[in-house]
């Protein structure tokens, strides 16, 4: 009899030492990392829109594209002579050009070509143009109501540039190889990258500690008290 109640307590010790809510410290390290909040970093990406061409800006599909504008002027570099399909962008401005701007909406301008006829092309508000009336094509500058189309001119605007920057929003709504488009001595314009800060989690005493500290005085209770009781069966008998 005095075995067993020496067994019974010691086991009753053992299996209280550890409590339900035991945590090792490897538990709240991956809980921890489990919910850690990783820094975003956004990046603008224009390569299906435009791409970086030297120091210009190649027009390469649909979509809208921020530029800067080096020397503050919108000059579009298309070689009329060699144009075989379609172009057409919009660019933004303030200007009202009756042939130009119903081409777009939203204080925006616009600028086509359309060179899929092998002896004639239009022009922005300009059409039929034989092709043999053009002339060695030199970049078009965008200015107020006309400008020259490699020799021809046609409707234009003037675009409206943010001074702080020199930056444009060009809405593309056709490209072709077959047409190459270049705005030239331009750069694509990125958002500044920004980061989300992480919030550090509380200093925390891990569970395993805690538990180790309060069962450490449950089992010199159970100790003493076992003690006690076995002294007093000694003495009984």
């Amino acid at each position: 009899m005095f075995l067993s109640l020496t067994f019974l307590l010691l086991f009753i010790t053992a299996t209280n030492s550890r409590p339900n809510n035991f945590f090792t410290n490897e538990t709240i390290t991956l809980a921890n990392e489990s919910n850690e909040i990783v820094p975003m970093i956004l990046t603008g990406d224009s390569s299906n829109v435009a791409i970086q061409y030297a120091n210009d800006v190649k027009l390469t599909g649909p979509g809208t594209v921020d530029l800067i504008l080096m020397d503050r002027n919108l000059d579009v570099d298309i070689d009329l002579n060699k144009c075989s399909d379609r172009v057409k962008f919009c660019y933004s401005s303030l200007d009202k050009n009756s042939e130009a701007s119903p081409l777009c909406e939203n204080d925006f301008c616009g600028f086509e070509v359309d060179g899929t006829s092998k002896t004639e092309i239009d022009l922005t508000g300009k059409k039929g143009i034989k092709r043999t009336f053009l002339d060695k094509c030199e970049p078009i500058q965008m200015i107020e109501i006309k400008t020259k189309y490699c020799g021809e001119y046609g409707a234009s605007c003037k675009p409206l540039i943010v001074e702080v920057d020199k930056r444009i929003t060009i809405i593309i709504k056709e490209a072709s190889s077959s047409c190459q488009t270049l705005i030239k001595n331009a750069r694509i314009y990125y958002p500044p990258t920004t980061t989300t800060t992480s919030t550090p989690l509380p200093s925390t005493i891990a569970p395993s500690e805690t538990s180790d500290a309060s069962s450490e005085w449950y089992i010199w209770v159970i100790i003493g008290v076992a003690f006690v009781f076995i002294i007093g069966i000694i003495i009984a008998m």
